[in-house]
């Protein structure tokens, strides 16, 4: 059984099985989830060790079967949902896939609103976004989380506190197949449309929130502090989990001349006047620029340390 480190398969809906693994010549109930090579037409094992499950209790869920569980939930819902859609020039894929970690990406006009900056700025149509989960190794669970969409720079906004997800409740039947709880489902994004109205004032307070905003001083009294001050705050609070690779890309949206003012079909929302244009700065390197499994990770980190900065979420 070869095993081999770079990607299978890079289509992530190609033909998956498992195998058990032969122990002292003897056949055990570990198994190892196999991808169809397109070149050799063989199956090919995962080489890694998160991908060996029990087979006596272990149901695969395979990317397509997911899929068409996803179609199932979307229409069984009030909502219309469309793939995330494409942008020329950036990184924010409707699908993100390495091999094998999964991540389909969706969003509902039926669910929108509209954020008017206090400074006069342009508008922003705020828009619920949806993605479903899947890995063949075991660092994904198979669930469905949700995120907000800025339609008028496509920009993502992830949070890890406020705008929740939940596992996608599934049996392995008789034969073999998997069944998914769709009405728990359905049932879930109902909830998660009603969150979102909960949520997006919550955005609006940034567009007031100037960047040189009050900041824990050393005394642990609040201060006030320039704009270049309260930037450097903000990347302070970010720890390392915002690289220092990353800045010259941060830089660059500031400037104009980033990945906003390159990538075709949308418009800027960045600017350095406000926590919500900084937001948005940082959201668009994460979206834009470094896309896929880190830059939602990173997006995630960012968006919590802005809202965390609101006077509300101090004095929670």
């Amino acid at each position: 059984m070869a095993a081999r480190t770079q990607v299978v398969n890079p289509d992530p809906y190609c033909d998956v099985d498992t195998e058990l693994i032969t122990m002292a010549g003897k056949q055990s109930n570990k198994m190892v989830v196999r991808l169809r090579d397109p070149e050799t037409k063989q199956m090919v094992a995962l080489d890694t060790l998160g991908a060996i499950h029990n087979a006596d209790t272990y149901a695969l869920i395979t990317n397509r079967r997911l899929q068409q569980a996803s179609h199932d939930i979307m229409t069984r819902s009030r909502l219309h949902f469309e793939p995330l859609p494409a942008v020329t020039g950036s990184k924010s894929d409707p699908v993100i896939w390495d091999g094998k970690r999964y991540i389909a990406r969706f969003y509902t006009r039926d669910v929108a609103s509209d954020i008017q900056p206090i400074d006069g700025g342009p508008q922003h149509r705020i828009m619920l976004g949806m993605q479903i989960t899947n890995s063949y190794d075991g660092s994904l669970g198979c669930a469905m989380e949700f995120f907000m969409m800025n339609m008028l720079c496509a920009n993502q906004f992830y949070s890890g506190h406020m705008i929740t997800g939940f596992n996608l409740k599934h049996y392995r039947r008789s034969d073999n197949d998997i069944e998914f709880e769709l009405d728990d489902a359905v049932k879930a994004i109902e909830q998660q449309a009603d969150q979102f109205g909960r949520l997006l004032p919550k955005f609006a307070q940034l567009t007031g929130m100037p960047v040189g905003a009050t900041v824990a001083g050393s005394d642990k009294k609040d201060r006030y502090v320039d704009s270049l001050s309260g930037f450097l705050d903000f990347r302070h609070r970010l720890g390392n989990s915002w690289k220092s690779s990353f800045d010259p890309y941060l830089l660059d949206e500031l400037s104009g001349h980033g990945v906003s003012s390159r990538v075709q079909g949308i418009g800027s929302a960045s600017g350095h006047r406000t926590m919500w244009d900084l937001l948005n700065t940082y959201t668009a390197v994460c979206t834009h620029q470094i896309g896929g499994f880190s830059g939602i990770s990173i997006n995630r980190i960012v968006t919590d340390t802005a809202l965390a900065m609101l006077p509300s979420a101090k004095a929670a």
